[in-house]
């Protein structure tokens, strides 16, 4: 199989894969991540001298009469651009920008968790100060409105552990997931992120529970086991255009 083909069945595989995606009722924030990368790949496709000669060639009798290539047809990807524009309109998404973290240009270090919702296996954290990114300046955290997200296949994939000096010694108390949640969205603590480390099949963050009413903060290990990076969802910061 030349190039060619490779190419054109590889951007017919994607456009497939975006249309299936804008079907469905719900996407989590790694599907909608993807889901833009997508797109951003065909529309580069689309306004590249590439397309236009697969175009031209199609045209012309050169490509295999069995070959599917709905990506080549003058109609298929502008009106897959149009309709994912539609999509977006449609979803009134709370969250402008997506990524998949990448340390180069992202941190947790400092952000505040206020609230935790867990869904369809989507464990995610809510961060109403926004989180860093590089984009922004070097003051952090330097968004808008952000949260992040893992996929876990369950309630015990996420725990907590609390460091409380009593008594002369350390003593770790650990909260699962049921627990903490109850905690941040009842507003008791808020979650401060630290440093971050990637384990062995897990994410792991430093970081501090702060307790509003007592004015105090404990040092806090939190665990999640993801062999996958976080998404960050993010705004822009007030006054960015």
């Amino acid at each position: 199989m030349n190039e060619q083909i490779v190419r054109i069945t590889e951007y017919e595989r994607m456009m497939d894969e975006a249309y299936r995606l804008m079907k469905a009722e719900r996407l989590n924030a790694r599907d909608e991540f993807h889901l833009r990368q997508l797109i951003s790949s065909l529309k580069e496709y689309y306004e590249s001298s590439l397309w236009k000669q697969d175009y031209e060639d199609d045209e012309n009798g050169l490509l295999p009469r069995d070959l599917k290539r709905g990506v080549l047809s003058e109609d298929g990807l502008f009106d897959l651009l149009d309709d994912y524009r539609q999509y977006l309109h449609d979803r009134s998404a709370e969250y402008e920008f997506l990524s998949e973290f990448d340390e180069d240009h992202f941190t947790l270090h400092d952000c505040r968790v206020t609230s935790i919702s867990y869904e369809d296996k989507c464990l995610t954290f809510e961060m109403p100060q926004g989180i860093y990114h590089d984009e922004y300046g070097k003051c952090w955290p330097n968004t808008g409105r952000a949260a992040v997200q893992w996929i876990i296949t369950g309630e015990d994939e996420a725990c907590l552990q609390v460091f409380v000096r009593e008594s002369g010694k350390t003593i770790r108390y650990e909260y699962d997931l049921e627990d903490m949640m109850e905690k941040i969205n009842s507003g008791v603590w808020e979650l401060e992120l630290g440093y971050r480390y990637r384990g062995l099949g897990a994410l792991i963050y430093m970081g501090y529970i702060w307790l509003k009413e007592e004015s105090r903060h404990y040092e806090v290990q939190l665990m999640i086991a993801s062999r996958e990076n976080e998404i960050l969802m993010w705004n822009k910061p007030d006054g960015k255009q």
